[in-house]
């Protein structure tokens, strides 16, 4: 069985922009480009979407489940089984909830808080994490992101509220063209941003950056929220600063 690029799209709920991302950056090559460049994806390929996806549902960069899923050391069937234990453990908690909305709807006024708990399946999907991050392969940016959280004197939230300012300020100039000079200086403010609380966000690292606020969806509409045409917006700016430098 062989997809187009558009038909995986309707078959996974993946964009069609995001598996084209997927193939640059070599985490999902199509199994045949034909000579008019339409994309084919076989049962191999398939697979290894399926994982990503899996991955991506844990909240791993695209970089570190690429290095993963090439690791000579990968387990498939053991990183499946972790997968399964954490989908029980998800489904065990809507189900506790399910019975709880139940009990509402036939007036029992005693309300079970344990419902909302999840504490059991955040410290699965921590070990899991953890595990897979030793197992195969951190990267560089990582080992250095988490050495930074220890020793970080800022609180998450305060880091993520000034995140949040950056994106009001792009917000100011969607007027602009991507490339003036206002917009450029706020793209190198952003890359220090990072850099000084994150990684180092070198403008190879930046670039990837860039491209995926429009290639994942969930970038995309967090971004969004700060103005129509944000994530593209930014995109652009990136990649216009990235030529330059």
């Amino acid at each position: 069985m062989r997809l187009t690029v558009h038909e995986l799209a309707k078959k996974s709920g993946i964009s069609v922009r995001a598996l084209h991302y997927y193939d640059e950056i070599h985490l999902l090559r199509p199994e045949e480009v034909s000579d008019s460049g339409y994309r084919f994806y076989g049962e191999q390929q398939m697979k290894r979407l399926s994982q990503i996806l899996f991955f991506r549902e844990l909240e791993f960069p695209l970089r570190q489940i690429q290095k993963i899923l090439d690791s000579p050391d990968f387990d498939e069937k053991k990183a499946l089984l972790s997968h399964r234990h954490l989908l029980v453990l998800k489904k065990e908690r809507y189900d506790r909830l399910i019975e709880s909305v139940d009990q509402i709807l036939k007036g029992d006024s005693k309300m079970d808080f344990k419902a909302f708990d999840k504490t059991e399946y955040q410290n699965a999907q921590k070990a899991y994490q953890e595990e897979a991050q030793k197992k195969w392969g951190a990267s560089k940016e990582w080992k250095e992101y988490q050495e930074k959280m220890k020793t970080k004197p800022k609180k998450s939230a305060d880091i993520i509220e000034e995140g949040e300012v950056f994106w009001k300020r792009f917000a100011q100039h969607l007027s602009e063209k991507p490339d003036s000079p206002a917009v450029q200086e706020l793209v190198g403010e952003w890359q220090k941003y990072l850099t000084e609380n994150f990684y180092t966000c070198s403008d190879e690292m930046l670039g990837h950056l860039g491209e995926m606020y429009v290639s994942d969806e969930r970038f995309t509409a967090y971004y969004e929220q700060f103005g129509k045409g944000m994530a593209q917006f930014v995109c652009e700016a990136i990649r216009a600063y990235c030529k330059k430098h």
